[in-house]
């Protein structure tokens, strides 16, 4: 199936779970009938032929979560899930929360000036650098720091 038919269908199951579920269960329903009705017609009873579908078809609740995998909308699910999850925690503590965010911009910005610091430092040969050494030693009070 291309993409231009898979887009509006997993849209769909996005934005509109409550219909595309209602819609699941009405399809494996009737697939679940069309089965009992062939059973019947090889001469079994209805409530045999209903169970036998039942067993081929391998449990209603399995078919709907293949089905589920099969849409690919389970990551943007859970993903959707874990934020609502984490900005619920951060509303509960907010004094928690802030401290948590400082200590990773913190650390983050930490590392990066590290790694830019350290990269400049490996590059020694910049387009430039011997203009920067002369600017450096020209300046007032420069061999006296040293």
């Amino acid at each position: 199936m291309r993409w231009y038919y898979k887009l509006p269908l997993r849209l769909r199951s996005l934005f509109k779970n409550r219909q595309a579920e209602y819609d699941l269960g009405d399809e494996i329903q009737f697939h679940l009938q069309c089965q009992a009705e062939e059973y019947v017609a090889q001469g079994m009873g209805p409530e045999e032929a209903r169970c036998a579908a039942l067993r081929s078809l391998g449990g209603i609740e399995q078919v709907k979560e293949e089905c589920r995998k099969i849409r690919n909308v389970s990551f943007i699910e859970s993903l959707h899930q874990d934020l609502h999850f984490g900005f619920r925690m951060l509303h509960r503590s907010p004094g928690f929360s802030i401290l948590a965010i400082l200590c990773l911009t913190l650390g983050i910005g930490a590392m990066d000036a590290g790694s830019r610091s350290r990269q400049a430092r490996e590059v020694g040969n910049v387009r430039g650098s011997a203009e920067a050494v002369f600017l450096c030693a020209s300046a007032p009070g420069f061999l006296d720091s040293r």
